[in-house]
């Protein structure tokens, strides 16, 4: 844990960034500790005719950590915490339901982690991802 100190000292220094409206702070607290243990990141595309009503209702999801828009061909990307990894699926089908123009870049499954960075990808070896 971080003391108070240096942390004031940052946001101090980032004093006329945060003034200018040109920085936001976010704080994300430990997964394992509130509940949504699963993460997952799927990259989207969506037309861009359709961003802002798709934003409005992706601000509604529970789930949605962090929604960025991006210049590629992925925009939105979108980081999810879940509570199960059975909850991957459904909240597709959701998706899918509520925002059709919205699709999903899904060749695999996207990247989840039960358990923490800390611990994908899984260790090199011999049947090592099987």
């Amino acid at each position: 844990m971080r003391a108070a100190g240096p942390a004031r000292r940052e946001v101090e220094g980032a004093a006329e960034f945060l003034d200018g409206d040109r920085l936001s702070l976010h704080c994300t607290p430990a997964r394992s500790l509130t509940g949504w243990p699963v993460s997952a990141v799927y990259f989207a595309s969506i037309p861009a005719e359709h961003l802002e009503v798709a934003s409005a209702a992706l601000r509604t999801l529970p789930e949605l950590r962090r929604c960025s828009v991006t210049a590629g061909p992925h925009d939105p990307i979108l980081d999810v915490w879940l509570r199960t990894l059975h909850d991957v699926n459904a909240l597709e089908a959701h998706l899918s339901g509520k925002l059709g123009r919205l699709r999903l870049r899904i060749r695999e499954r996207p990247w989840c982690c039960a358990r923490g960075p800390a611990t994908w990808p899984p260790a090199a070896g011999p049947g090592a991802g099987l």
